[in-house]
């Protein structure tokens, strides 16, 4: 059985993630995504996130009638982080491989991520990407457009820190 080097990677990516004892110190976690998009007709993807502003995907869609399998990692800025919303810029990479011909080649893709924290643990989520995928087979270069909305999972975001009493609060409540 051919081992393919990004397979190797996102497993690596998510037992990092779901180590005992790792630290988060980001709001969100991982999520779950279904989209349609050109020339992805519908397709779904998992992410998951071991560090801050790095985040891992394996997803699977229809590219035209072709199923198709892919994994990146990439990279993830966050613009607004407010207590029950999120606006990110992500970046991602990888590969991308056909199940019943032998195309497959790089993918890279960027774009918008915006969540809304409905409980504390799970948000709804919502994302816009845009790229390319070079088929190595054909030499032909694909544009990537996806809509896709889903449910984020969320580590426990940090209470804020006690206010310390200042020269403004009187003593006593006075």
């Amino acid at each position: 059985m051919r081992q393919h080097p990004l397979a190797v990677l996102s497993l690596a990516v998510f037992l990092a993630a779901t180590a005992p004892g790792v630290a988060r110190a980001q709001q969100r976690v991982g999520a779950i995504r279904a989209g349609v998009g050109f020339p992805d007709r519908v397709g779904v993807s998992a992410s998951v996130r071991p560090l801050r502003l790095l985040e891992g995907e394996a997803g699977a869609s229809l590219f035209g009638f072709l199923p198709h399998y892919y994994v990146r990692l990439g990279g993830v800025l966050p613009l607004i982080d407010k207590e029950r919303f999120d606006l990110e810029l992500v970046g991602q990479a990888g590969d991308r491989t056909f199940a019943d011909v032998p195309d497959q080649g790089p993918d890279a893709v960027a774009g918008v991520d915006v969540c809304w924290w409905a409980y504390r643990h799970v948000g709804l989520t919502g994302q816009v990407v845009g790229g390319a995928f070079y088929d190595l087979d054909d030499r032909q270069t694909w544009p990537v457009m996806r809509f896709r909305v889903g449910v984020a999972i969320g580590g426990s975001r940090p209470e804020p820190l006690p206010r310390a009493a200042s020269d403004a609060d009187p003593p006593n409540g006075r």
